[in-house]
């Protein structure tokens, strides 16, 4: 019984639908599901697709509602619970043969909902990190009526109207008041789709005049897109930056002068990376550290108790049990040796 369930589940995942109708078209519409940041829309489309997968185009006009629908709720960010709540009526409707295109079905988009999308899709769109992406791929598809293909790795979304014109742009020209540019940076239509290795390329002067900041730069800028101004500006930092790493001599030592090591500038020398702590022994005297005791000491002297300290008992004589050993070493005062020869003569 669940066969039709997982068969059904594989295809949807593969966009691998085979029909002499209609196939390209459907698994177009599989592609499109599978890009929607969730999966609640999968047990409507497995349900629908295990009763019709034999008619193309019913499942067509079918997916194409759904992926609207789906696409909308990620639209508007709809919770969990919300999307459950409407697809599990999805579910009902499918299983009881409701008119799933009446506009009250729960497949089809409110009045309301519409609006919202609209209102959505007409702000700072940019800012939609979620949705962004999808919403230009499917614009652009619908633009280029299912023509357009997406096989890059890495496709990302650019401004045309810079976020942060450079001083001197034409962008600033074109939008001097700051108030009335912000107001357009982040609107789809000031949006575009490019992949990683056009992003240069096509991001126009404005992108290369970034790369003019010397902090950060890590090649040379292409110096046919800069104007004369910018080349300007671009050589005046870096002869300042030119500047400033004269002024930072370092200061001599025995390695980059002709001082000797005892006179050089000393840096601090800092503990390898790898060096490991050496663990001292516990000091003379302590139980379990310190030196080996002697076999054989010059004196003992043994430290026992005359008295209990608590009753003032006396203790002499008494078996008494040892609870330190330790020694004490001292050096004897130096006494030369004095020797005194005498000396007689031969007769």
């Amino acid at each position: 019984m669940l066969k039709p369930y997982s068969d059904a589940l594989e295809i949807i995942k593969t966009a691998n639908y085979q029909s002499d109708k209609e196939a390209e078209a459907i698994n177009s519409l599989f592609r499109w599901l599978n890009q929607i940041d969730n999966f609640d829309w999968v047990p409507p489309a497995i349900l629908y697709f295990s009763k019709n997968s034999q008619t193309p185009v019913n499942l067509k006009r079918f997916l194409t509602d759904l992926e609207r629908l789906a696409a909308g709720l990620m639209i508007l960010r709809a919770d969990i619970n919300d999307r459950i709540e409407r697809y599990a009526r999805l579910l009902s409707a499918i299983e009881e043969d409701w008119d799933l295109y009446a506009l009250d079905s729960p497949l089809q988009l409110t009045v309301d909902e519409v609006e919202r999308i609209v209102k959505t899709l007409d702000g700072d769109l940019y800012l939609i990190k979620r949705i962004r992406q999808y919403v230009l791929l499917r614009l652009d598809s619908a633009l280029a009526q299912g023509e357009a293909s997406y096989d890059y790795s890495v496709i990302t979304v650019e401004h045309v109207l810079p976020q942060n014109p450079s001083e001197g742009s034409i962008w600033l020209q074109w939008f001097p008041v700051e108030e009335e540019r912000i107001q357009y940076v982040h609107r789809i239509g000031n949006l575009a789709l490019l992949s990683r290795k056009k992003v240069i390329a096509q991001l126009g002067v404005d992108k290369a005049r970034k790369n003019t900041r010397v902090k950060g730069m890590k090649e040379l800028p292409d110096l046919k897109q800069l104007t004369d101004s910018d080349k300007d500006r671009l050589i005046q930092t870096l002869w300042d930056e030119l500047q400033k790493l004269q002024q930072k001599k370092p200061k001599k030592t025995s390695k980059n002068s002709s001082l000797p090591p005892a006179q050089g500038f000393k840096a601090a020398v800092s503990e390898p990376s790898g060096s490991q702590e050496i663990n001292r022994s516990a000091s003379v005297g302590r139980c379990g550290g310190g030196r080996k005791l002697t076999p054989n000491p010059d004196q003992i002297i043994r430290a026992e108790v005359n008295r209990c300290k608590t009753c003032g008992v006396s203790l002499s004589g008494t078996l008494q049990q040892l609870l330190q050993r330790y020694e004490k070493v001292e050096i004897p005062p130096i006494r030369p040796v004095v020797t005194q020869v005498m000396m007689y003569p031969e007769n």
